[in-house]
């Protein structure tokens, strides 16, 4: 059943592209998916670290287990836990998608058949792409300086959840590369 209404709304919105009704249901189904997973590959791992993380380091990266330490401290169940990330997550995918593409609905539904599986079952990659995302956005709508320095920003904010996010700095290249001039302009400041 799963399977049969993810293809239906997949497809509609696919062909529609921009439909406020199909892209809503669309992203209520993402956050449904998301939020009450539990057949997934690392999700008892999560509970584990989830209902243990008094006792584990969070040296590496010391948001994920600060924000986890706070949602156990206050009563939070994984469950519930999970049900709020998932809803903070697809509002800013859907922030970051609305804001940069006039197909959002098409976009959304792209990123529905292959990477979002991968977002539900790594929640701490996922945690670290909120952050990604918007510095991305700040990457992409550059206009001044300060864009630059807040996606520096939110990238090593990212990697205090995931360190993997780092790589992401690698963005710059290219990004200078195609504004030769602000190189120019930040090497002058």
């Amino acid at each position: 059943m799963i399977l049969v209404v993810s293809l239906s709304i997949l497809l509609i919105c696919l062909i529609v592209k921009r439909s406020k009704f199909w892209g809503g249901l669309l992203l209520i189904w993402l956050w449904i998916l998301f939020g009450w997973s539990s057949e997934n590959a690392d999700y008892l791992n999560y509970v584990y670290k989830y209902q243990n993380i008094n006792i584990l380091s969070g040296n590496f990266e010391p948001l994920y287990y600060k924000i986890t330490k706070i949602a156990r401290d206050i009563g939070l169940n994984y469950r519930n836990f999970l049900i709020l990330f998932s809803a903070l997550f697809i509002i800013t995918i859907f922030r970051f998608v609305k804001r940069n593409s006039p197909n959002w609905c098409f976009a959304i539904s792209l990123y529905a058949i292959y990477p979002f599986m991968m977002d539900v079952v790594q929640v701490r990659n996922s945690m670290a792409l909120i952050f990604i995302w918007l510095g991305m956005d700040c990457l992409i709508n550059y206009k001044e300086r300060k864009q630059l320095i807040s996606f520096i920003i939110y990238i090593i904010i990212a990697t205090l959840f995931h360190s993997a996010s780092l790589i992401f700095l690698l963005m710059l290249i290219p990004f200078f590369y195609a504004k030769r001039n602000i190189i120019k302009i930040v090497s002058i400041t």
